[in-house]
Order: structure tokens, then sequence, then C-alpha cells
């Protein structure tokens, strides 16, 4: 999860070469698909790994609005499986999207993926709203 959350800028070097070529939104879409992994798994279904969950879905959640595209479609995938197999708690839905909706009252803070991100997003959850 830190890998997700952490800025370029604030990730370690990776150094290139002929062996590794791993960019680090390439690194970060790839935690992204581990995490959905991890949230398909039954063992997560308890009510003591709730936490774990109300941690990685408001993630995905804030990586939508991410400038890389192969971030944004993994975490897209991961919320759209989770939305249909599992279905999202209102309060962790609404948890999750106030971050995001606070970043619409600002105009200094639109961009370009944002905007992108929370069409996406629109489109997936379109039947939690009437």
């Amino acid at each position: 999860m830190n890998i997700c959350n952490a800025d370029s800028a604030h990730m370690p070097q990776i150094k290139s070469s002929e062996k590794c070529n791993v960019s680090h939104t390439d690194l970060k879409a790839a935690s992204v698909k581990f995490l959905r992994a991890a949230l398909t798994l039954k063992q997560l279904d308890s009510a003591s790994q709730m936490g774990l969950k109300g941690k990685v879905i408001p993630l995905m959640f804030k990586l939508l609005a991410h400038p890389n595209e192969k971030v944004v479609t993994a975490a897209l995938d991961g919320l759209s499986e989770m939305v249909k197999k599992q279905g999202i708690p209102k309060e962790l839905l609404q948890q999750s999207l106030r971050p995001i909706l606070l970043h619409l009252q600002r105009h200094n803070h639109l961009t370009y993926s944002l905007l992108k991100g929370i069409a996406k997003l629109l489109g997936l959850l379109s039947h939690h709203f009437n």
C-alpha cells in the first residue's frame, strides 16, 4: 500500500539495467493489481479484516485521479470488481468519495486526469445514484 500511496519523488530511485526496466508507474500499477487480487481472497471476508478493505478501497478511489492511465485502469478494475462481487458499504463509499469531491470545490485543484477519473467513477457507480 505504501508504493501505491507514494509520489514518484518519494520513491527510491530504480536503477535502469538490461535485467530490470521498471518505471515507478509500472510498479504502482502492479501494486494496485496485487491489492485487487488480495481483496478477492476469502480470508479477507471476515469482520476482523474489514480495516484492510477500509484502507485499500479509498486508496483505489484516490488513484483514479493519477496521471498515468495504467494506474487508473488498475484502480478502476479493482473498484469495479469490488462493486460487482461484494459491493462497497455506504459508509466506506461516502468516506472514499469525500476527498475526491473536495477537489471539485477548488478550481486550482482540477486537473484533466482528476476529471477523467471522476467520469470513470460515475460510470462505475451510476447504479448507486438515482
